[in-house]
């Protein structure tokens, strides 16, 4: 039931990313694949044991006060000068299937990782989904496909970038898709 509503939620997400936003990097016309990462280091000026509140200076000066919960379990460790690395990555491809080709079921998957007591403090979190689409119609004038996902909605999404416009003209009615999406955030002080 949770796998289902979770898949529910995601997949409008993910054709509207994968179409209004491709930036492929791949030049293979029946595949586009992105991906982004944003990096952020801030240094700990301030620790408070008690209520395990760090006071954290981004590179552009701004103060921030986080509170690290329980599960932060190196958080002894944590000393004014450290510096907090956060790196969260987003990724997308789409694959059109080749006929005969039989799609996958949604899957939808998590794992998550944190340091042992004792060591540093550092954490990691991924998620991921897959699920095929099939193509309904294809507008080559405004770049637009209409879709319908496994739980039967349908959508139509323009695309806005050439990758993405040059992805979408080449589908055709019946072309299936598969996408796969997933996010990853690390978390790390040195």
């Amino acid at each position: 039931m949770q796998r289902k509503n979770f898949l529910r939620g995601a997949i409008p997400l993910l054709a509207a990313v994968l179409i209004a936003g491709c930036s492929s990097t791949r030049s293979a016309p029946n595949q586009a694949q992105i991906s982004n990462e944003l990096a952020v280091k801030a240094t700990v000026i301030a620790v408070d044991k008690r209520s395990r509140e760090l006071v954290l200076k981004r590179s552009d000066g701004t103060e921030v006060s986080v509170v690290a919960g329980p599960e932060v379990t190196s958080f002894d460790q944590i000393r004014p000068g450290d510096i907090l690395n956060a790196r969260y990555t987003v990724s997308l491809s789409a694959r059109r299937l080749d006929p005969g080709e039989i799609a996958k079921d949604p899957a939808a998957g998590m794992a998550a990782a944190r340091a042992k007591p004792g060591e540093k403090p550092g954490a990691a979190i991924g998620a991921g989904v897959t699920l095929t689409v099939i193509v309904i119609s294809v507008d080559r004038d405004t770049h637009t496909v209409m879709v319908t996902y496994p739980d039967g909605n349908s959508d139509s999404i323009q695309a806005q970038r050439e990758n993405g416009k040059r992805f979408v003209d080449g589908l055709k009615p019946g072309d299936r898709v598969e996408l796969t999406y997933g996010e990853a955030l690390v978390l790390a002080v040195e």
